[in-house]
């Protein structure tokens, strides 16, 4: 538990190396540090300074101890042992006649040192204490996977991503999300220049060790700018109780860095039930596969997350990790996951009512499938409110924004989530079509150009700038994403080139892609917007609208998309568009 012993045995590492001008733990990176927390004990004192006294290296490898129960358990008893050598230091003095001046300046600054320590712990000032900083933003990089399974690196990645979780409940606190710290993982970088492209205050970074029904993490806080550890400690739990574990972690953080927690979050970091061991292993291998940033891994994270709900009926992580890849997972058959994903959505809520990433899928779904704009904006809202750290939220809130016509704000959003996930792909990308939706095209094409040099090689990277070319009118260097960058299009991306090539002057060009993607229409694939779309390159309006009318009939998942896209502005003073906007309420 988090309590004064804690304090204690950071008050040890302070005094250890007040003494020596070393760390008693040590390697020669991060990791190795974490191993030699949990597993090493640390030189002996005397090794370093032979002339300390034997008391005060008892009351220090006391304070060290790895074990809370025979650590000290309350400062006054540490107190009371620091008196001891230094009043015992002063009757051998006393008794000796002609000490040599050398033993008068070691008694004298050893017992200064204690007394000063006394008068410190007396006063209600303990050492360590100025050593404790307030941050607001902070990162939590990889845990190491300590086990020497490589197997288990899923369980290590699984508890970075739940303490993260944990701490994104703390509003005071700014948090990284995932998908940027997993970039590190295993990385070379020093820590001041992780913290600077993260753009944060404080790094955790630690191990996790995993033997048969036991889980132990080892954490460590480090200030960024100085590479400066702060803090380290131990926690360890039976494995049903990790849930707990990874609230324990985060709560010992939040008191470190001085976050003062309101009431509603230090319930939310309160002890959680316990968890059927073989549901959560499922549940973990569920989040490998759905935090691939790619399509094809949905169905995997899928199976596995049904799997673990199949097991424990009652576990709400999996519920509300489960709707996102199954709505994902079903884009181009919606018919046959639009009823299943609303079923999960409203079971995660049930089991969990102030589980962000739920609300953040229950917007999706009202906003996609229902075209119910207040009830989207409402469930966006709310999953923001329960999370501000939340990159998803905000994300999600800023294509909502965009979609209604609301560009200035959703780029609000956007920037809150490139804050909070700054080396995503995905969110960097959105970030360009945020950009064009605004009207803002050169803007949107320098973001993409920074994105890409993060991402050189990022499809929706690519996919985006291409698209930005398009809308400012840079045929030339559209058609070269498309032509040279981009392989193996799908039927957005051929759309899109389409489009170019007809605007461009390419007619025959965009005939045959028209071809192609009226081919795909006929085997059922959803291809009507991006066919429209190809139509107004060419100038070609009613068959543009008809198919609008069409997939609007239809309730076509991907109309909302297009819609308000500037590609679409030689459509928007026809009275049949008109109407198209009036039929789905977005006519303001």
């Amino acid at each position: 538990l988090v309590d004064q012993r804690t304090d204690i045995w950071s008050f040890g590492v302070v005094l250890y190396e007040m003494l020596t001008g070393q760390l008693p733990f040590r390697g020669v990176y991060e990791q190795a540090i974490m191993y030699a927390i949990v597993n090493e004990e640390p030189e002996p004192l005397s090794r370093h300074r032979a002339e300390v006294a034997t008391g005060l290296q008892h009351i220090i490898g006391k304070a060290l101890d790895k074990d809370p129960a025979t650590r000290y358990q309350h400062i006054d008893d540490l107190l009371a042992d620091l008196k001891s050598p230094t009043e015992a230091r002063a009757s051998s003095s006393a008794n000796k006649i002609k000490p040599n001046l050398l033993q008068r300046r070691r008694t004298f600054l050893y017992g200064s040192i204690a007394a000063f320590l006394i008068l410190l712990i007396a006063g209600g000032l303990y050492f360590f204490s100025k050593r404790s900083k307030t941050f607001e933003t902070i990162a939590v990089l990889p845990l190491a996977n300590l086990s020497g399974d490589p197997q288990q690196e899923y369980f290590a990645d699984g508890m970075t991503e739940a303490v993260i979780t944990e701490l994104a409940k703390v509003k005071a606190l700014r948090v990284i999300s995932r998908t940027s710290v997993m970039q590190f993982k295993n990385t070379t970088k020093s820590l001041p220049e992780i913290a600077q492209q993260l753009n944060v205050d404080a790094i955790v970074e630690g191990s996790v060790v995993r033997s048969g029904d036991l889980v132990r993490i080892t954490a460590q806080l480090i200030e960024a700018k100085t590479d400066q550890h702060l803090w380290a400690n131990t926690y360890e739990r039976d494995l049903r109780e990790v849930l707990t574990l990874q609230r324990q972690v985060a709560l010992a953080i939040t008191h470190e860095i001085q976050i003062k927690l309101t009431p509603q979050e230090q319930a939310r970091l309160g002890d959680a039930r316990p968890v059927n061991l073989e549901a959560y292993e499922l549940y973990l291998l569920g989040l490998k596969y759905r935090d691939m940033d790619t399509f094809g891994t949905k169905p995997q994270a899928v199976h596995y997350l049904e799997r673990s709900i199949a097991i424990d009926p009652n576990f709400a992580p999996a519920y509300a990790s489960l709707v996102m890849p199954y709505f994902l997972s079903g884009i181009d058959n919606p018919e046959k996951t639009e009823n299943k994903a609303r079923q999960i959505a409203a079971k995660a809520l049930q089991l969990d009512e102030m589980n962000a990433e739920a609300h953040t899928a229950l917007g999706l779904i009202r906003e996609i499938y229902d075209w119910d704009w207040a009830g989207a904006e409402e469930e966006f809202k709310r999953a923001i409110e329960l999370n501000a750290n939340s990159k998803d939220a905000h994300y999600e809130y800023a294509l909502f924004l965009c979609r209604m016509g609301k560009a200035d704000e959703g780029l609000i959003e956007i920037k809150r989530a490139r804050e909070l996930d700054p080396l995503s792909e995905t969110v960097n990308a959105v970030a360009v079509w945020v950009y064009c939706f605004n009207r803002q095209h050169d803007q949107a094409i320098e973001q993409g150009q920074k994105a890409l040099k993060l991402n050189p090689k990022s499809a929706i990277i690519l996919e985006k700038l291409a698209e930005a070319y398009l809308r400012q009118g840079f045929y030339k260097e559209a058609l070269a994403v498309y032509e040279t960058d981009l392989v193996d299009l799908n039927r957005f991306q051929l759309g899109f080139l389409g489009c170019a090539y007809a605007l461009s002057g390419m007619r025959d060009k965009a005939l045959k892609i028209l071809g192609e993607l009226q081919a795909q229409q006929q085997r059922g694939d959803y291809s009507k917007e991006i066919i429209a779309l190809i139509y107004i390159g060419l100038g070609e309006k009613n068959e543009a609208l008809t198919l609008l009318e069409n997939a609007c009939n239809e309730h076509s998942i991907f109309l909302i998309h297009f819609m308000l896209d500037p590609l679409f502005d030689p459509l928007r003073a026809e009275p049949r568009f008109q109407a198209l906007l009036k039929k789905m309420r977005l006519e303001k």
